[in-house]
């Protein structure tokens, strides 16, 4: 083989009057054909004729001018790693693949696998935290599709998204990408999660949601969470991020962006001062003022008070009790479904999608369930049911529902916070927090408090995950854990009395 169809890298930058690194940059966006050779790089003399604007071809004299043969140049190679665009061998298909830089400072393996029936461009990627990591997983994965084969592209240091072809990604902003992706479903989820994933991606609208999927960066989702965390509790913050990563994560896992910005990221804290419910859950003297308060005001709400306080239900299974389902012999009633809200498809993330109420089966099979009701939650019910029966509207006083509209449907869940927000007003008791999931949060406390099995108040409050009943719905201050303690320490002074030294 003549030599002299190969240069090295400081002589082609000696005869084009370039920087070493130039000559590299040539080499990595293909102006320049180079060749790895013993351990450096080599160019071939025609590829710098052809630079130079000469017309004339190398001839060693020993074989015809142009790319030296495959077989020539092997005996200079220490893997035969030709870095040359390859051709088909026949009809069988010759896989390519290349290494690239990301600005984010990792190394994106791409791997060409032809087409798929119907025209589109199949690939695979992955990327890896260092150079060295990719070029060793790109050698094996080529050898693996081509055989003995190895065929691959230079690796590109130099403007390192360009050379990755961003048009064959998807070329959706980051909103139209979360609705296409909300509209056609997230694994299991309920359109009720999927409308809390769109409040949740809502929130990046103002940073990124006019721009495009790939031209994203992490740097963008950073200032972006740098506003958010200020704007937001630490319950928002935290479910607009894992929004946002699940987007960019499925994003990745269907091809549609070359790597996933979210890998590195994690969820900020929450800089938003918020006033907390100083107690979560209702005193015994709270409950007394919404007893006496609200039997005033309202017998349906009253007895909604009495029945969560003593079944600390679900408000929505509360909304879907039927008649029949109450037993004021046994003091009893049966949860065997809920009402829900069913949202239609997704045409902005600014706004909620149109949506109705339903009624369903409860959250989980563990959540059917027969609840004890107190004595005075059975009284409240029968006043109730007398009042409905005496109803001016035909449809309230014949529907199935304990609780309905006038007009015998389900009634709505907006419907039940403006009727508390109304008599938390008029009585002035906005500072006690009343909503009806507070009722659930209290009545799984007292339980606690008393002494009962976790698996007995799994029951009771139908939710089969012991760690959702002790760290969400479970609240023991320092006042009730002093007079749940008393009768311990009456007892433990008791064995203690003989002991003490006069």
């Amino acid at each position: 083989m003549n030599n002299s169809l190969l240069i090295s890298v400081p002589s082609a930058a000696k005869k084009l009057g370039v920087p070493k690194k130039a000559v590299l940059s040539m080499i990595n966006t293909g102006v320049l054909v180079g060749i790895a050779a013993a351990g450096d790089t080599y160019i071939t003399t025609q590829s710098i004729e052809s630079l130079a604007g000469q017309n004339s071809t190398v001839d060693s004299g020993q074989h015809p001018s142009g790319y030296p043969e495959p077989q020539e140049v092997s005996c200079l190679l220490t893997k035969n790693d030709v870095v040359v665009e390859p051709e088909k061998a026949g009809a069988d298909m010759v896989y390519k693949g290349s290494v690239s830089s990301l600005k984010d400072g990792r190394f994106m393996v791409q791997i060409d696998l032809g087409k798929t029936p119907d025209g589109k461009r199949k690939r695979e990627s992955k990327s890896f935290k260092s150079q060295k990591e990719a070029d060793a997983y790109l050698a094996k994965r080529l050898q693996e599709l081509n055989g003995v084969q190895v065929v691959s592209t230079p690796f590109v240091p130099a403007q390192p998204m360009a050379s990755l072809a961003l048009s064959q990604y998807t070329q959706l902003t980051f909103e139209e990408y979360a609705i296409e992706l909300l509209n056609s479903g997230v694994g299991k989820a309920t359109t009720r999660t999927i409308e809390n994933y769109r409040r949740g991606s809502k929130m990046m609208l103002p940073y990124i949601g006019s721009k495009k999927m790939v031209e994203i960066t992490e740097q963008d989702i950073k200032k972006a969470f740098e506003k958010i965390r200020y704007a937001y509790a630490k319950s928002g913050v935290r479910h607009s991020f894992n929004t946002t990563k699940l987007i960019f994560q499925t994003a990745l896992d269907n091809n549609d962006i070359p790597v996933d910005i979210m890998r590195r990221l994690r969820c900020p804290t929450s800089k938003k001062p918020v006033a907390k419910d100083k107690y979560p859950t209702f005193s015994d003297e709270d409950i007394d003022v919404l007893f006496q308060t609200s039997r005033k005001y309202s017998l349906e709400l009253y007895t909604i008070f009495a029945v969560l306080e003593c079944t600390g239900m679900r408000p929505g299974e509360l909304r879907a009790l039927e008649w029949d389902s109450f037993d004021p012999l046994q003091k009893t009633i049966r949860i065997q479904q809920a009402a829900t809200v069913q949202y239609e498809e997704i045409t902005t993330l600014k706004r909620q999608a149109k949506h109705r109420d339903i009624i369903s089966t409860p959250k989980s099979e563990y959540s059917v369930r027969t609840l004890r009701l107190s004595d005075l939650a059975v009284k409240a019910l029968q006043e109730w049911k007398q009042f409905v029966s005496r109803s001016r509207s035909a449809g309230k006083r014949n529907s199935q529902f304990i609780f309905s509209d006038k007009v015998g449907n389900v009634r709505s869940e907006s419907s039940y916070q403006s009727l508390i927000q109304r008599y938390r007003k008029q009585y002035h008791i906005e500072d006690m927090g009343i909503n009806l999931y507070k009722f659930r949060h209290t009545m799984c406390t007292r339980l606690i408090l008393s002494g009962q099995p976790i698996s007995v108040i799994q029951r009771i409050m139908g939710d089969n995950t012991p760690d959702i009943i002790m760290k969400i719905y479970t609240h023991v201050n320092e006042e009730m854990a002093m007079k749940a303690t008393e009768g311990f320490y009456d007892e433990l002074n008791r064995k203690n009395a003989n002991r003490m030294v006069v």
